[in-house]
């Protein structure tokens, strides 16, 4: 089973379309013999940009949540504070000059040696060109389960 640490980016894209690729591919993890996992911290993230989402989308915020619900039931959260302080540095250290909002995701990768999942490209090609291997994006999650939208 592959294991991936999934970020904001992508929940928030799913949520706005629940038809997309990324949304599909959420849908069917078990299929992919895939477990999600994500920090706390992307609830919170997805609970502050609730009023844009519901601009974006145009839908109630009761659509909003039973969507946000769905997609979370695939995905195991995990409690932020289990992390490790010294992953937390070693993570600030690496994403500090890409986008220090993303510390959390890092150390929760590097906590549970798994893959993070990212939809942020600055993030994907800013740890890409610091030699961070245990990133991918949706392209890469395509070719390695054939995956053809």
């Amino acid at each position: 089973m592959d294991i991936y640490i999934i970020d904001a980016n992508l929940i928030f894209s799913s949520i706005l379309n629940i038809d997309s690729g990324i949304a599909r591919f959420i849908q069917n993890v078990e299929y992919h013999k895939v477990k999600l996992y994500a920090p706390e911290l992307l609830k919170v993230e997805i609970a502050h940009h609730h009023d844009d989402i519901l601009k974006a989308t145009g839908l109630s915020s009761r659509e909003i949540n039973y969507v946000k619900d769905k997609i979370y039931g695939y995905i195991q959260f995990i409690d932020d504070q289990i992390i490790p302080f010294e992953e937390y540095v070693k993570a600030m250290r690496i994403v500090r000059d890409i986008d220090p909002d993303d510390v959390t995701f890092i150390a929760l990768s590097n906590y549970l040696s798994e893959t993070l999942w990212t939809g942020d490209a600055k993030l994907y090609h800013g740890l890409k060109a610091k030699g961070y291997t245990k990133v991918v994006n949706y392209q890469d999650i395509k070719k390695i389960y054939n995956i053809t939208d």
